[in-house]
């Protein structure tokens, strides 16, 4: 018999944000949901991803924008600016 291993990552915005390098960086701003613990939250308020998933990839907590909703913004260096040691 075999038995076959996977692996499932977590989604985060890495994949998104190496694109955004690419394309030559520049302001990106999300709207997650901040989750309160201990609190039960529909799945379909989390399309966006959370505040918390958000941080872990380098975004900075701006403001509330409704209970639950935040905005979030990070700055992304151009993918050469990267290999050159540049700052945006």
């Amino acid at each position: 018999m075999t038995t076959t291993t996977h692996v499932i990552e977590p989604l985060t915005p890495d994949g998104a944000l190496d694109l955004i390098a690419q394309a030559g960086g520049g302001e990106v701003v999300s709207f997650p949901n901040e989750l309160t613990p201990g609190k039960r939250t529909s799945s379909s308020f989390l399309h966006n991803g959370t505040r918390a998933m958000f941080e872990q990839a380098g975004f900075t907590f701006e403001r509330h924008i409704g209970k639950s909703k935040t905005v979030l913004r990070k700055t992304i260096v151009p993918a050469h600016d990267r290999r050159t040691g540049g700052t945006p």
